[in-house]
């Protein structure tokens, strides 16, 4: 399974997923702030086989008019360290499970 980086827009009022937490293909994900138009900015990392997978995983838990901003693959082992995205709750067992 492979890793996605990926980040979209969505409408504002649509910033959270259907679910809590999400489907287990997205592993976490961050609402990053607010463009010009007031969408909502969202990243996420998602286990999928290739990015047509994971852009569907997305699709499955933000079920509105999606804008895809960037996609980028990453290692199978991919975990994000950095203070601007915290890894927490029901992301900790989906970031650390074996690819």
């Amino acid at each position: 399974m492979k890793r996605w980086w990926i980040s979209w827009y969505v409408p504002e009022e649509a910033f959270v997923p259907l679910t809590n937490p999400p489907n287990t293909e997205i592993l976490g994900w961050w609402c990053t702030g607010y463009d010009a138009s007031g969408r909502a900015i969202l990243c996420g990392l998602v286990e999928a086989p290739n990015l047509v997978s994971a852009k569907q995983a997305i699709r499955k838990d933000w079920a509105v008019t999606i804008s895809w901003r960037f996609s980028e693959e990453r290692p199978d082992d991919y975990v994000l360290l950095s203070d601007r995205f915290p890894i927490n709750g029901w992301m900790i067992g989906r970031m650390g499970r074996a690819a």
